[in-house]
């Protein structure tokens, strides 16, 4: 076996058993090529559970009821956040389809297509 090894210009040629390999030296050193990737380790240790947390505020909830039938039900519910909705009729059914307008964290106004009576839980 016969190993040839020339420096021209920062360059190195090496020529081993007739095959040649050329290297070119980086600013610090030579680059080797890169290997794959090694086995994924075990499973670590699982910790133990934190502290329980701090308990939050209990929501809140505003019936709002409207007598008379009206397109508009202004509601003010003052509960510091816009609330999730649940309207009925007066006959106790579940009605859909009312627009929120003029909504702040205090108030709400539904409209209706027509004009009707019933209420709705803010919560």
């Amino acid at each position: 076996m016969s190993l040839k090894v020339e420096v021209i210009e920062k360059k190195i040629n090496v020529n081993v058993q007739k095959r040649e390999v050329n290297l070119h030296l980086g600013k610090y050193g030579m680059r080797g090529p890169i290997g794959n990737a090694g086995p994924v380790g075990p499973q670590g240790v699982v910790g133990p559970p934190g502290p329980e947390g701090v308990k939050g505020d209990s929501g809140g909830h505003f019936p709002f009821y409207q007598y008379t039938p009206a397109t508009d039900w202004v509601i003010n519910h003052n509960l510091g956040y816009k609330p999730n909705l649940s309207s009925f009729d007066s006959a106790n059914g579940e009605v859909f389809g009312a627009t929120r307008i003029n909504e702040t964290i205090d108030s709400v106004t539904l409209r209706w297509l027509f004009p009707m009576s019933g209420y709705t839980i803010c919560s």
